[in-house]
């Protein structure tokens, strides 16, 4: 599974740190999901405080509420 991330291109910032944080959230939340629901909220919440929330879709929007609840029940 590690060895597509040799094939990871930095393409902005935001991204390449939301997918490293996935990638680490993963091992120490002995979780998939929770390393995924965390690199959505990361990424969500680094456009939102870097002010590109207009990149954001409405649809990426509902998700990360979702995740909210998910994290807030887990």
């Amino acid at each position: 599974m590690i060895d597509h991330g040799r094939h990871f291109q930095i393409k902005n910032l935001e991204e390449s740190i939301a997918v490293v944080l996935t990638v680490i959230m993963m091992p120490l939340t002995f979780s998939i999901t929770a390393g995924a629901v965390f690199g959505i909220l990361s990424f969500v919440i680094m456009k939102i405080l870097l002010g590109k929330y207009r990149e954001l879709s409405p649809v990426l929007l509902f998700i990360a509420l979702v995740c909210c609840a998910w994290f807030s029940i887990y």
